[in-house]
């Protein structure tokens, strides 16, 4: 799970980033705002799991670690 949150922070998060301030900069700077916020609450626990700081624009994500048998939408 590291690795897969190492590769996004390196490689995806920088380039929705860089979309939302390009193309978005008034939802980009709320976002950086609850992203703050999110730092001064869990500051403690982020220092334990370096890899969970996306950085700023991107700071969530949602993964399985197992498949899935079933074919559905999201």
């Amino acid at each position: 799970m590291d690795n897969l949150l190492h590769f996004i922070k390196t490689y995806i998060a920088p380039k929705i980033g860089t979309a939302f301030e390009e193309h978005a900069p008034i939802q980009g700077k709320c976002i950086l705002q609850a992203n703050a916020r999110v730092l001064r609450l869990l500051k403690h626990d982020l220092k334990l799991h370096l890899s969970l700081f996306m950085g700023g624009l991107f700071f969530a994500i949602a993964a399985k670690e197992a498949g899935s048998e079933i074919i559905y939408l999201d």
